[in-house]
């Protein structure tokens, strides 16, 4: 099957962002709010959910705006992935 050019634009971002290697979560450990599973995916897609949570890559499809979109308040996220990267920015948000 033949991949859009919008499919092939995200393959690209995507493929740049997973090249910058584990994402940097060392304080999580210790607090056991994490599974080791857990950690792995945050450490392996963690710059690429950043990027795309914050504005850093162009939203191409209708996953990834849903994926943005389930970090606001008010909107719930649903896919598994939508669920880690939530409680993970609500782990690391500051108090204040």
């Amino acid at each position: 099957m033949k991949k859009t050019s919008i499919e092939k634009k995200v393959d690209k971002f995507r493929e740049e962002y997973l090249k910058k290697g584990p994402y940097k979560i060392d304080g999580l450990y210790d607090r056991g709010l994490f599974s080791p599973e857990e950690i792995e995916i945050i450490k392996k897609y963690g710059y690429w959910f950043e990027a795309m949570s914050f504005g850093q890559v162009p939203l191409l499809t209708e996953r990834q705006k849903r994926f943005v979109k389930a970090q606001q308040k008010g909107f719930e996220p649903k896919s598994y992935y939508e669920r880690l990267w939530y409680r993970y920015l609500a782990t690391t948000e500051p108090p204040f």
